[in-house]
């Protein structure tokens, strides 16, 4: 399998300086939350009206594989046939004022990448486990947000590299 990354590197998500200018916190609609409210009216759909060569995800990781694969069955029986892309957050580090202030903007799994740091695990490794893993929940597309500027490339490669090996 060959996987071709989008890139989005930046200090800040536009969305965030949005949100935190606009005084509100942003509304969760990941799979992991769109997977847990199928009943009530998951919004995959088909529309005759639609226009789009691919869907995007918010930040999910091998934390929420679960959801992923839910998210991806739904999908499938709705007959969901658009290539989704979905996002993976390089974490460079488990700082608790960092995924503080990220929780109020993406869903951050801060107990268990506190675990992964702590137990010696690099951001890049992190970053591929999140990716091998949404690969084996049947993910096929990819960007990764938070690479460093200036570093975008080699950090990416580093991180392929893990993933393949």
């Amino acid at each position: 399998m060959r996987i071709v990354p989008a890139i989005t590197a930046s200090k800040h998500w536009w969305s965030s300086a949005a949100t935190r200018a606009s005084g509100r916190r942003a509304a969760s609609s990941t799979p992991g939350n769109c997977a847990s409210r199928f009943a009530g009216g998951c919004p995959i759909s088909r529309s005759d009206r639609a226009h789009a060569e691919f869907y995007l995800t918010q930040i999910v990781s091998h934390h929420s594989r679960g959801a992923v694969e839910s998210f991806l069955a739904e999908a499938g029986r709705r007959g969901l046939t658009l290539p989704g892309m979905f996002g993976v957050f390089y974490y460079r580090s488990a700082n608790p004022r960092t995924l503080a202030a990220l929780k109020d903007f993406l869903p951050v799994p801060v107990e268990e990448l506190t675990r992964e740091f702590n137990s010696g695990a690099t951001a890049d490794e992190i970053c591929a486990r999140s990716i091998r893993a949404l690969i084996d929940a049947g993910a096929r597309h990819f960007y990764v947000s938070n690479l460093p500027l200036g570093r975008a490339a080699t950090t990416l490669n580093r991180i392929l590299a893990a993933v393949a090996g």
